[in-house]
């Protein structure tokens, strides 16, 4: 499991779970981990082209980038990269760019080794963690619904508030 986004001290809570499923929904809403910054290696579909696109809006390194037919590795001065995950073929001295390498075209070409992720939660989602943490009922469990002889009890998922979805859309990768 990945570190969640705020701790029970931020909460004055004694259960840690209304943090990790706020930091889950996060996650699953953002569309990556966005915290700790930690090294993932991914099999990715290619479809030619210069730019491969990485899941992360903020990457820090990369690692071994191997294509996966021959396992050959891309020699790292031939790439360049943004700190939002793009990876793209660097044109070489003198070469007019049409004849630029491209990305393989398939499913599963490409391997590419990065690290990714911020050193410390931005202050923005941590506030955003501990705000719909402090919305989950006491005792929450992943449960969706629970019955006890004729009585019945359901339960949701949590909703970001428009404020949040506002905060959240800045570190969210569209889809």
């Amino acid at each position: 499991m990945t570190e969640p986004f705020a701790t029970p001290g931020d909460l004055v809570l004694t259960d840690v779970s209304e943090i990790a499923y706020a930091s889950a929904w996060i996650r699953a809403y953002c569309g990556w981990h966005i915290y700790p910054n930690q090294e993932d290696t991914l099999v990715l579909d290619t479809f030619g082209g210069q730019l491969l696109l990485l899941p992360t809006l903020h990457m820090t390194a990369l690692g071994a980038v191997v294509l996966t037919a021959d396992t050959s590795t891309v020699a790292p001065a031939t790439l360049s990269w943004s700190q939002t995950g793009a990876i793209a073929y660097r044109p070489a001295p003198g070469v007019f760019p049409i004849a630029v390498p491209c990305w393989p075209i398939g499913l599963r070409t490409t391997q590419v080794t990065f690290t990714h992720g911020y050193a410390e939660v931005p202050d923005a989602i941590k506030a955003v963690a501990v705000g719909v943490a402090k919305r989950l009922p006491a005792g929450f469990t992943n449960v969706s619904q629970e019955q006890a002889g004729l009585v019945t009890r359901s339960y949701g998922g949590i909703n970001f508030t428009p404020a949040e979805q506002s905060v959240l859309n800045r570190y969210r990768i569209w889809p």
